[in-house]
């Protein structure tokens, strides 16, 4: 991998992101051995997030076109600034670390 890419879901891709999601399930036999037996990345975590079962119910959905990403609307629970809007146009920004 060159600088600038990241190995997920399987891939190499341009790493536009410090963080992804993801889920794995594993199994371990009686001997010890460890088997990865499922995984899923990107949208299909979605079943896993109770919020986007309305949110995709709803007249606008995510509301995710025109933003520079999607899911650009997502943030932290308790990062939120008393009048904290989304900027469709803003890019990607990285966690500033834990508060």
């Amino acid at each position: 991998m060159s600088k600038g890419e990241i190995f997920h879901n399987y891939e190499t891709s341009k790493q536009v992101m410090s963080e992804h999601a993801g889920a794995s399930a594993f199994y371990k036999n009686a001997a010890g051995e460890i088997f990865h037996t499922y995984s899923c990345y990107a949208r299909g975590l979605d079943a896993l997030n109770g919020a986007y079962h309305w949110l995709d119910r709803m007249p606008k959905g995510r509301d995710e076109e025109g933003l520079a990403f999607s899911q650009a609307w997502v943030r932290y629970h308790d990062r939120y600034d008393t009048d904290y809007k989304v900027d469709p146009s803003a890019g990607y920004q990285p966690p500033g670390g834990a508060r």
